[in-house]
């Protein structure tokens, strides 16, 4: 089975595929999803008309997909876009999508996300890229800061996650989502909820729902942070343990005396007893900024959860 239409006439190139159909292209060419890639196909044709349109690509744009999986999305963009470069790290699906979309302006890279190179597709294209993809549950927090990394290069990315997942990114401050993930995030980006999507338009159909995003990275901060290492440190730092103030967990990261980081979080106009959780970005960047002037360092490593 060819995903491509004939050529000839105003149809589009790449049809648009049914749910049954799909399942049973994967079928043939005795495709199953992998769990340990985390793959969920997104089959539904309405939602892929969904993400397609609020994806907002131009002729004129390269676009970056990531997961192509069997294709559902790569055609559709192809018809819009003036090249389509679909990541798979999938070794049994590069070559379908090789083979599915040879002759068209879709090239595949048989490789990591998160290993790829943005800023060199980039200055090819002498434009900021487009990113789509829907990511595995399991790599979000990876793939996302990929993006970010490459912010510079990349205008804007449309992305499936996991509903609770974009419900973390999107919290504001004193909420129960809100944490070191969203303040990481937004400090680097400009998110927004765009689609709810239903674990049914995927296959196999996920036990959790979904969120589509588009996330902006920022060209310029809107906050001025005087060091993004120990930036980092102090928002990791203040929610490591929610119960504790910033007074305490600052201290205990800083391995300075109560009165010194007391007067520093003053000096920043933070109440020493407020927790991590009630400060924004701007908060946690005047923070920063406190600290940084006093020469105090705060470590605090691991992931951003």
């Amino acid at each position: 089975m060819r995903l491509r239409e004939e050529e000839g006439g105003n149809e589009p190139l790449h049809r648009e595929l049914s749910k049954e159909t799909q399942r049973e292209m994967l079928r043939r060419y005795g495709v199953k999803p992998k769990r340990r890639f985390g793959q969920n196909f997104l089959i539904d044709p309405q939602a892929i008309h969904k993400v397609i349109s609020l994806a907002g690509i131009d002729r004129t744009d390269t676009v970056v997909e990531i997961g192509s999986g069997a294709g559902a999305l790569t055609g559709r963009m192809a018809d819009l876009a003036a090249a389509v470069h679909a990541v798979e790290i999938d070794s049994t699906l590069a070559p379908i999508l090789k083979q599915e979309f040879s002759g068209r302006n879709v090239i595949v890279h048989m490789t990591d996300i998160r290993k790829f190179e943005f800023d060199r597709l980039a200055e090819i294209a002498g434009q900021p890229l487009l990113v789509v993809g829907n990511l595995p549950y399991y790599l979000t927090t990876d793939i996302l800061f990929t993006i970010l990394k490459f912010g510079r290069y990349i205008s804007r990315a449309t992305l499936m996650v996991q509903k609770e997942y974009a419900d973390r990114l999107l919290a504001e401050p004193g909420s129960k989502s809100y944490g070191a993930l969203t303040v990481a995030a937004r400090y680097r980006a400009e998110i927004e909820s765009l689609y709810h999507l239903e674990p049914g338009v995927f296959y196999p159909a996920p036990q959790v729902s979904s969120t589509l995003i588009s996330l902006k990275p920022r060209r310029v901060a809107t906050t001025a942070v005087a060091d993004e290492a120990l930036f980092s440190g102090i928002v990791r730092a203040s929610f490591g343990t929610r119960r504790k103030t910033l007074l305490n967990a600052l201290m205990e990261k800083s391995r300075r005396p109560k009165n010194v980081v007391s007067d520093l979080l003053e000096s920043a106009g933070i109440d020493p007893g407020r927790r991590g959780e009630t400060l924004s970005v701007e908060e946690f960047a005047r923070v920063t900024g406190s600290f940084h002037d006093a020469g105090v360092v705060v470590r605090a490593p691991g992931k951003l959860d």
